[in-house]
């Protein structure tokens, strides 16, 4: 059975929270777990780092849609999660008290569930994030990259630019 994964559309929100941003993704995505790396940081490798420091060096990261999608069927999530807490850096949210914070998925001891963490604390060892695979096999499909938009500002005159690879 194949699973097709909007990653495109708009992310649940918590009662009383806000998406602060939301990387899109394929509104296909085909369910594959080579096509998803569990990313740690060398400074998480040797102690921790602290979340807005680390969201700088992810890249592809997945988005809260497929959390939600791996909830709702949890015979997909590779038990080699089990020991960690799998952050989905795509969407970040801000909750209800103004504080930025990312969702996580993690094993209760007999079911999957869900939290969030804060994004000036740390992230340490055993708080990978999930990331678009850097080689996996039969990749047909990937995460849309950011667009660089360029904006100059020349006396009263602004100008905005995408940068096009």
């Amino acid at each position: 059975m194949k699973h097709i994964i909007n990653l495109a559309k708009k992310p649940f929100c918590p009662k009383d929270w806000t998406v602060e941003t939301h990387i899109k993704g394929d509104e296909d995505f085909e369910w594959n777990v080579s096509k998803v790396e569990l990313f740690l940081s060398e400074k998480q490798k040797e102690n921790y780092q602290v979340g807005v420091e680390l969201q700088k060096e992810i890249i592809n990261p997945f988005n809260a849609n497929l959390l939600d999608y791996l909830l709702e069927h949890t015979e997909l999530i590779p038990l080699e999660y089990k020991d960690k807490y799998v952050f989905f850096w795509g969407t970040i949210y801000r909750h209800a008290y103004g504080i930025l914070c990312v969702r996580y998925l993690y094993w209760l001891g007999s079911q999957w569930g869900r939290g969030c963490h804060w994004l000036d604390n740390n992230f340490h060892d055993i708080s990978p994030a999930a990331v678009l695979a850097s080689s996996p096999k039969n990749l047909s499909h990937s995460l849309n990259p950011l667009p660089l938009v360029l904006e100059i500002k020349i006396g009263d005159k602004v100008g905005k630019y995408q940068l096009i690879k």
